[in-house]
């Protein structure tokens, strides 16, 4: 229970300072920001980036303007992230499970495309004639011309 404590209190000390700044930056100047990290958010192109880092935006000029409301903000903007977290967990386990299907669709074509290839060969060894080579270490012999033993 201490540690909550004093957890808290970190907290709480914190948004005084930040109701100290309220009064020198105006609203405006802080939705100016607020709309600034949005947009740069918007840049990784990832639906669940882009919500959180709008979500953090957001609960940070709240917590500005209503200093006084800044333990229901962060409980709010705590719930809304858990939730984007969650979110975010079954895309990735959705995707990770869409490359696993796919490569086991590769796998399998790849050993059919082997499996094919093998049967041609063997049809190409059984339906060529059998040819004897000469023994490439023996002494190339002129046509008419006898071993000398």
């Amino acid at each position: 229970m201490g540690l909550f404590a004093g957890i808290v209190g970190v907290i709480r000390s914190g948004l005084a300072r930040f109701s100290e700044l309220e009064n020198q930056v105006p609203a405006m100047a802080l939705f100016a920001v607020a709309l600034l990290l949005m947009l740069v958010s918007t840049i990784s192109k990832d639906l669940v980036t882009c919500l959180s880092a709008s979500l953090l935006a957001l609960v940070a000029v709240l917590i500005m303007l209503e200093p006084g409301s800044a333990d229901s903000i962060i409980f709010l903007g705590l719930v809304a992230g858990s939730v984007l977290i969650t979110i975010h967990g079954i895309q990735s386990r959705r995707r990770a499970a869409a490359a696993s299907r796919k490569l086991d669709a590769l796998t399998r074509a790849v050993n059919r495309l082997e499996a094919a290839e093998d049967r041609r060969f063997m049809t190409s060894i059984k339906t060529e004639p059998l040819r004897i080579e000469e023994d490439p270490l023996s002494p190339s012999e002129e046509p008419g011309e006898a071993r000398r033993t």
